[in-house]
């Protein structure tokens, strides 16, 4: 059974394509990153969660969603331009990790996560500033009080494929 309110965080994703009622859940106390997907009209931990009600394996952890749910990061993007501009540019160039979890995304998708979070402006608004990749103390300090780490992007080269450097 769910708990309590603050344990979960549980959002309406609509409906299936058979017409069930679907929703994406979080354990906020034990998996704060990690999303599942499911119909909870099938019983109080949904056959997802697997029998013995843990948490499946086949989470993973999101950054987009921790980002998106940060109210910290949210208020410190929409009165900074400036740390918005540092978020994308974190974003871009670089890998982060949630425990042994990789997570990364595109420069444009980058620009997208920022914009929805200031709600304004789309992509384009952040895309290409000159500074991705950079990551300041205070945008690792704030992704590290969300339980995520970040190294650098290292590109993987393909046996005799070389690059200026």
């Amino acid at each position: 059974m769910l708990h309590s309110v603050t344990e979960y965080d549980i959002t309406d994703c609509g409906y299936d394509s058979d017409g069930n009622k679907c929703y994406a859940i979080r354990n906020l106390a034990k998996y704060p990153s990690m999303l599942i997907l499911g119909n909870l009209e099938i019983g109080d931990f949904p056959e997802w969660l697997g029998k013995d009600n843990n948490w499946s394996d086949t989470m993973k952890p999101n950054l987009e969603l921790d980002l998106m749910k940060s109210d910290e990061i949210a208020n410190k993007c929409i009165h900074s331009d400036i740390y918005a501009q540092n978020l994308y540019a974190a974003l871009c160039n670089n890998r982060f990790f949630y425990g042994d979890e990789e997570w990364s995304c595109s420069w444009r998708h980058a620009g997208s996560i920022v914009s929805e979070i200031v709600g304004d402006g789309d992509y384009m608004t952040y895309y290409c500033n000159g500074n991705e990749g950079t990551v300041t103390d205070e945008i690792r300090i704030d992704l590290m009080k969300l339980g995520w780490t970040i190294k650098p992007y290292e590109p993987r080269l393909e046996p005799g494929v070389y690059t200026n450097v």
